[in-house]
């Protein structure tokens, strides 16, 4: 969420740095949690839906007010070989990123876009 989003909502504001030993990314206040079936996976996303905002403006109807970052990381065990397989997919919605003169956001909304 973004910082005033965040603090409304009693959730720790997120800061990005970049770790100078490796040269990632680091996000404070992330969570990363393990998922084992297709079904845990879908009950973490309707989790994040739930937490989603979202408000009304002239270009959408549902834009998002709060980011969203979902990285998805499968790993797999051939039965046959036994070879291991590593994938990653990583998904990014960015709040507010309509042109603020075209959507026409106003008080809060317009606020959030441009924190």
């Amino acid at each position: 969420a973004s910082g005033a989003l965040a603090e409304s909502l009693g959730l720790p504001r997120l800061a990005v740095k970049t770790d100078l030993r490796t040269g990632g990314v680091q996000i404070e206040n992330l969570t990363e949690e393990p998922c084992e079936s297709a079904e845990e996976l879908q009950r973490l996303l309707d989790r994040g839906s739930q937490q989603r905002r979202v408000a009304s403006t002239a270009m959408n109807s549902q834009s998002s007010r709060s980011h969203l970052l979902l990285t998805v990381r499968i790993a797999r065990t051939s039965k046959a070989t036994g070879e291991r397989t590593h994938s990653k997919i990583t998904l990014c919605d960015l709040a507010g990123s309509e042109r603020l003169k075209r959507s026409e956001a106003v008080g809060d909304t317009q606020k959030e876009a441009i924190e």
